[in-house]
């Protein structure tokens, strides 16, 4: 194989590769998290994820920090886990106390 070859081969590879942005796009936050686009919009708007309108552009697309949806979908999932477990050892408590 000729150094020709692997350069088209890789170029190939490259361009079947999805690499994910750390600052995505609307429609690549939306694929990325399965959040609504106005949902994330409103993540930003509340402080919860990071993003911004681009203002140097004509239409000002949004962008959404691919960490920052991460820290979030985390946080989520912990504080679902842990409202549960709290909920679980009120009722376990509330049921060995006589009143």
């Amino acid at each position: 194989m000729t150094e020709q070859d692997l350069d088209i081969l890789a170029a190939k590879i490259a361009s079947k590769l999805s690499v994910i942005p750390r600052w995505m796009t609307l429609g690549q936050a939306t694929r990325y998290s399965n959040i609504g686009k106005a949902r994330l919009v409103a993540l930003v708007k509340k402080g919860q994820i990071r993003g911004f309108q681009d203002q140097s552009l004509k239409t000002k697309p949004w962008r959404f920090d691919m960490k920052s949806i991460d820290a979030h979908m985390e946080m989520k999932s912990e504080q679902q886990f842990t409202d549960e477990d709290a909920n679980k050892i009120a009722l376990d408590i509330l049921s060995t106390v006589r009143l």
